[in-house]
């Protein structure tokens, strides 16, 4: 069992769960703070996939593929999410 959630983890969840986006797409961001999206980790994990499958990006072949790494880390992913935001005329910092 997981401990207490502080208090800016509510606020952030808080607001997820009161945005105008559309349902799955709150689903979606509430299992990625979760850290219940099924990347190859998070299902060798629970042993839906064997440890012996290559755990690394299917895109860069990098680290183990994790939601962290997809969404935040992987060089050919953030060249995709670079053209939505330019597209969308938003300015993104990552890390």
């Amino acid at each position: 069992m997981e401990g207490p959630v502080s208090h800016s983890k509510k606020v952030v969840f808080g607001s997820i769960w009161k945005s105008p986006t559309p349902s799955k797409v709150v689903v979606f961001s509430w299992k990625l703070l979760h850290g219940r999206i099924p990347t190859k980790d998070n299902l060798a994990r629970r042993n839906y996939v064997s440890l012996a499958v290559n755990l690394n990006c299917v895109f860069c072949g990098g680290k183990t593929k994790t939601a962290n790494h997809l969404f935040l880390y992987c060089q050919i992913v953030f060249k995709v999410w670079n053209m939505i935001m330019n597209w969308l005329e938003i300015s993104m910092i990552t890390p």
